[in-house]
């Protein structure tokens, strides 16, 4: 999936609900079945059997993080049952595995065969990350598959080898089931982090103006006491502490211990009032404001979880650089928006027949897509 905001600040579903979020690639494995990879940016579609297998309570899909592909799957596809799918990465952690895909699998020794490719960074930055214009590459913001076919087969090869390293950690695993009950509060925390909480933007922004205009001001004073270019660094202020005090010895930590420790014992005046202008600086922190503006939603909500599972790899591009805050109320029945690829007309059914599909009794979709960030 492609898309403009960073997933890393913004949080994932605030990362998918970004208008300009759409899928790259998208590998799946069928009960077993060799990983097929639908180049879904080349103009490829997802089958209509596929996408009724998504749907289908008969057909358990599996992922690794797979709040990430459950929750773009549901903004085109509409609500996706949470009880329809397992977390591969749940699974490894509560058998006492490392959370990440690559390193799980180093764990377990998976063969050469089975572990994840280490080309895949360097692959999404490519063509997940918007791009910097230049007069070389015609001043374009993003890279397509034609600007570099050669990196666009290593990306898809990338793509459907994770499917494939999931699907042998689901196996190895498979002795020690993840119980019923942990199972269940994945899916409530998963449709908790989905819902989100609702957050009044208006204070968050008067707390920013707040927090911003009080900064200004005690850094003008500290400038002004001080002379100072930045009162604010650690090493100006230490030195300046240091003459200024006229202390024996050289003052080198400006932490919030040293600073009260300072303001126990008397000090110049002018001292003084830096010591507590440096003490409320510290206090007048809105790094939790700034996270809320980040990660808001179009609808005023909060959108952010904790962790995900996938059996399903897909690939994407998201390219805005920031978050809208405004309130807009949008129903998630209403997530379902066009992309090219997930049309509802039944086309072309890559490769497998969909009639062996549709006769499983029980069917286990393995499911990975890739994402863009900035």
């Amino acid at each position: 999936m492609r898309l403009r905001v960073p997933s890393a600040s913004a949080g994932s579903y605030r990362y998918i609900l970004d208008p300009s979020f759409e899928i790259l690639l998208f590998a799946y494995s069928l009960d077993g079945m060799p990983v097929e990879v639908i180049d879904v940016a080349s103009g490829q579609v997802i089958p209509l059997w596929l996408k009724n297998a998504l749907k289908n309570p008969l057909y358990i899909k599996h992922a690794y993080n797979a709040a990430f592909e459950w929750f773009a799957l549901s903004k085109y596809l509409g609500w996706l049952p949470p009880d329809q799918w397992r977390d591969t990465m749940l699974h490894a952690l509560y058998c006492g595995s490392p959370a990440s895909l690559d390193a799980a699998g180093r764990a377990m020794g998976l063969p050469e065969d089975k572990k994840k490719l280490t080309t895949g960074k360097a692959l999404i930055r490519y063509f997940c990350v918007p791009c910097k214009p230049s007069n070389a590459n015609g001043n374009r913001t993003r890279n397509l598959p034609k600007h570099d076919p050669a990196k666009w087969k290593l990306f898809k090869e990338y793509n459907g080898q994770d499917v494939v390293t999931e699907m042998e950690i689901d196996r190895r695993l498979s002795a020690f089931p993840v119980p019923a009950f942990v199972q269940k509060q994945w899916e409530t925390d998963l449709t908790m982090n989905a819902r989100g909480v609702a957050a009044d933007m208006e204070m968050v922004s008067g707390a920013l103006v707040i927090g911003a205009t009080v900064k200004s001001q005690l850094m003008a004073e500290a400038r002004q006491l001080s002379g100072l270019d930045n009162p604010n660094s650690i090493k100006q202020l230490a030195r300046w502490l240091t003459e200024a005090t006229d202390s024996d010895a050289e003052i080198t930590s400006v932490t919030k211990e040293t600073v009260a420790t300072m303001l126990k014992q008397p000090q110049p005046a002018n001292v003084q009032r830096m010591l507590e202008i440096r003490q409320e600086l510290g206090k007048t922190s809105t790094k939790k404001y700034d996270a809320l503006e980040t990660c808001i939603a179009d609808d005023g909500r909060d959108d952010h979880q904790q962790y995900h599972q996938v059996d399903i790899e897909i690939v994407g591009w998201q390219g805005r650089e920031r978050a809208r805050d405004e309130q807009q109320g949008i129903a998630r029945q209403e997530w379902r928006h066009h992309q090219p690829g997930f049309a509802e007309q039944n086309q072309k059914q890559n490769g497998i027949n969909p009639d062996a599909i549709l006769g499983n009794q029980f069917g286990k979709v393995h499911i990975n897509m890739q994402d863009e960030i900035n």
